[in-house]
């Protein structure tokens, strides 16, 4: 489906009169009860209480005004972006409290091992769909298989997800404080070896440059415009001090809510000429995690928004036409975050139950976490191959502590040697000795 650029939503519809008339009525306005609608889909729906579509927008656009909050991002014409605090929003954030933040050891999680091998998945997923998002070809087998095992990418959409991986693996060592050198180098990360030309990667544009338009992929008509690159180096300091904090601030605002903002924030300027979506992604895992909700990073939320490119394009499209309201996109973004953080528990449960049934079943054997992680992967996977490398990657171990993990396995026969990559040994299922379901 090909985005076109909305038009400013219609102001105030009615006469003053008539509007002071209806400010006392229960008209809904999204709030509450009803879904936070655009224009462009309030439009095409029937008002409530036999009122006309122009005076329940026009009742909409006031009362929300009152009820907003103005965060210190401005437009180029200096309009503050604001935001309502929606009884979707305000929901989705306390299950987000209860299930993505708090002390590790209290997360319900599985042992470090496990912990270590989940996060290593959502990284490699996040990597891979958010390059395939920014037009990254490679099908999800062969990256996965490419990822884990430490293979040299053979062509551009390959380093890109490759790059990506790295820089989901480098928000760990970032810094508390945001600095512009710091999404310099996020974006030098996700870039590097994949734009015409080298020296863009980690280069904010400047005024003697032509700025670089969002335009849609199929029709390629322009979406957004940002601002000229004269200003961008005081928007970039005022976005960093948006995400440490550093200057006062009229009312709280919820840390996962100011890390979706800053992920907008990013795109919105546009300062690189190319990979802004992926360093704003990348800015909003960094803040979540510091700001203790770190099982966010194990919620993939790209996977969602590849398979709704329309629809991630449209709550950027709607907060810009609306007078800068990031209401919609704060409930976009909250739905995919929680979307994934339901799937990552539920598959969390399923492996966890796979591995408890293997532990019982080859309690005599000693096996160690990983070693159960890779029975279990096998038996629901007959013909996959597994390697030192492999192993090591996906497990975020050394590769001594790798080799001797499907050594031992292999000792066991539960695996054999069915090939060499090489010096190394290729590992796969000896289906005589590991059978049955998990």
């Amino acid at each position: 489906m090909a985005l076109k650029k909305l038009p400013p939503t219609p102001r105030n519809l009615l006469d003053p009169g008539r509007l002071v008339e209806l400010m006392d009525l229960d008209i809904p306005i999204g709030l509450a009860k009803r879904p936070y609608y655009h224009w462009e889909q309030l439009r095409h729906r029937k008002p409530p209480g036999g009122y006309s579509v122009e005076e329940w927008w026009s009742v909409c656009q006031f009362r929300r005004g009152i009820e907003s909050h103005e965060l210190p991002m401005t437009s180029e014409s200096g309009r503050h972006f604001r935001y309502c605090l929606t009884d979707r929003i305000r929901r989705a954030l306390h299950e987000i409290d209860q299930k993505a933040a708090g002390s590790i050891s209290a997360s319900g999680l599985p042992d470090d091992d496990m912990r270590l091998q989940f996060l290593v998945d959502g990284h490699i997923l996040e990597a891979i769909t958010s390059a395939q998002l920014e037009g990254a070809s490679t099908g999800h087998a062969v990256a996965a298989s490419m990822l884990r095992s430490g293979s040299d990418p053979e062509d551009k959409d390959q380093l890109m997800i490759v790059n990506t991986y790295l820089a989901m693996n480098q928000i760990a060592s970032m810094p508390d404080e945001l600095k512009i050198a710091d999404i310099c180098s996020l974006h030098e990360q996700v870039t590097r070896g994949t734009l015409d030309n080298a020296l863009n990667a980690g280069h904010i544009q400047t005024p003697n440059e032509k700025r670089v338009c969002i335009r849609d992929n199929r029709s390629g008509a322009i979406l957004h415009e940002p601002p000229p690159a004269k200003f961008l180096p005081k928007r970039i300091r005022a976005l960093c001090d948006f995400a440490n904090e550093s200057k006062p601030e009229k009312r709280f605002l919820h840390p996962v809510l100011r890390a979706i903002a800053l992920h907008f924030w990013l795109a919105y300027d546009h300062p690189f000429v190319d990979g802004n979506g992926r360093a704003a992604r990348m800015l909003y895992y960094w803040l979540a995690e510091k700001r203790g909700f770190w099982m966010l990073q194990y919620v993939p939320i790209s996977t969602v928004l590849r398979k709704q490119p329309a629809k991630y394009g449209m709550a950027y499209q709607y907060v810009e036409s609306d007078r800068n309201d990031l209401t919609y996109f704060f409930e976009y973004q909250l739905e995919v975050i929680l979307k994934m953080l339901h799937e990552f528990l539920e598959h969390v449960r399923r492996r966890t139950d796979e591995v408890n049934r293997l532990r019982t079943r080859l309690k005599s054997e000693g096996f160690n976490h990983r070693q159960l992680a890779v029975l279990s992967h096998a038996l629901r996977n007959p013909t996959a191959n597994y390697s030192a490398k492999t192993h090591s990657i996906s497990h975020d171990v050394s590769m001594p502590t790798a080799r001797s993990d499907l050594t031992h396995l292999a000792e066991a026969g539960y695996l054999k040697v069915s090939g060499r990559q090489g010096k190394m040994q290729i590992y796969s299922r000896n289906r005589d000795k590991l059978r049955g379901s998990a």
